[in-house]
């Protein structure tokens, strides 16, 4: 059997160490609140065309959500942890 030779990246791999750490840090650096969708919204999950879509979820009381999808927006605030928004 032949051996060819040991593949060796075209970038040394503590450049992906050094650039992963960092993105660790950065991202730690603007911690928010948790702000949940409810498990029920996922990939693929139809929603009725034409009609009010109410969208909830979790997140810190007083926080502010934006949902988003597609053209439609609806922003919010959290009460008592929990927060509901209608799609129009």
């Amino acid at each position: 059997m032949r051996v060819g030779k040991p593949y060796r990246l075209s970038v040394p791999i503590w450049h992906y160490v050094v650039a992963a750490v960092a993105t660790c840090i950065a991202s730690t650096g603007s911690l928010q609140a948790a702000v949940r969708i409810h498990p029920l919204f996922t990939n693929h999950a139809v929603l009725q065309r034409e009609l009010n879509v109410p969208v909830w979820g979790t997140a810190d009381t007083g926080e502010e959500v934006t949902v988003e999808y597609g053209k439609h927006r609806v922003r919010t605030v959290a009460k008592d942890g929990r927060w509901i928004g209608l799609m129009t």
